[in-house]
């Protein structure tokens, strides 16, 4: 576990492959206006730049910045409307308009907070399970991501210790970029590439295989 500060109130996690594992390392920092960019800024003087990569929009590398779920374009989209309208509820949903919307308007969208919780996705005229928790969320994130990465970025890659997410925040997301990034660090570490898998299913037993929680 790594800690910023003692009085911490804000906990993020730093994703790392350094085990042979994509595995979670909690960061508790202490800002003082809770806002994502401060906090990118405390991870930047903690971690050290060179260190890790964030992956969202709050990101001031060229790199992760591009590799923000709203952003990769994907199957006409963006990725994070895609995941959003995929997700089935227990009163509602796939909601595939949110396919065409732009995904702040999603995230604010009624529905995804009145039709109680995620139960499977649906995508490509497939059934996702919920479990594994993250299973799909990767699936599809690396799918897009290897649409986009080319062989140089997948090389610099390579040199990070840990892949962050200011805006995810654990007590209330599972689904992280940051883990998916970490993930495919871990196929280029074995394998140096991106691996293409032939079915769900062989991509599930891959994720049990490497990711814990």
């Amino acid at each position: 576990m790594l800690t910023i500060n003692s009085c911490s109130k804000t906990r993020r996690t730093a994703f790392t492959t350094e085990l042979g594992k994509v595995t979670g390392l909690d960061i508790f920092i202490n800002p003082i206006t809770n806002k994502n960019s401060e906090i990118f800024e405390l991870l930047k003087e903690f971690m050290g730049d060179e260190a890790f990569l964030e992956v969202s929009s709050y990101s001031d590398n060229a790199l992760g910045k591009s590799l923000s779920a709203f952003r990769i374009p994907y199957k006409g989209s963006c990725l994070e409307c895609i995941f959003q309208a995929a997700k089935v509820f227990e009163k509602g949903g796939p909601y595939k308009d949110w396919t065409h919307m732009k995904p702040l308007d999603v995230k604010k969208d009624p529905r995804k907070f009145n039709s109680g919780k995620v139960i499977k996705y649906i995508f490509d005229g497939e059934i996702w399970s919920t479990d594994p928790k993250t299973a799909f969320y990767d699936y599809i994130y690396i799918d897009a991501a290897k649409q986009i990465l080319t062989n140089d970025d997948l090389q610099s890659i390579l040199k990070y210790r840990y892949f962050t997410d200011v805006a995810l925040d654990p007590e209330v997301s599972t689904n992280c970029q940051a883990r998916s990034m970490a993930l495919i660090q871990l196929m280029m570490k074995k394998y140096g590439k991106i691996l293409d898998f032939s079915s769900k299913e062989s991509f599930i037993e891959f994720h049990k295989q490497y990711v814990e929680y």
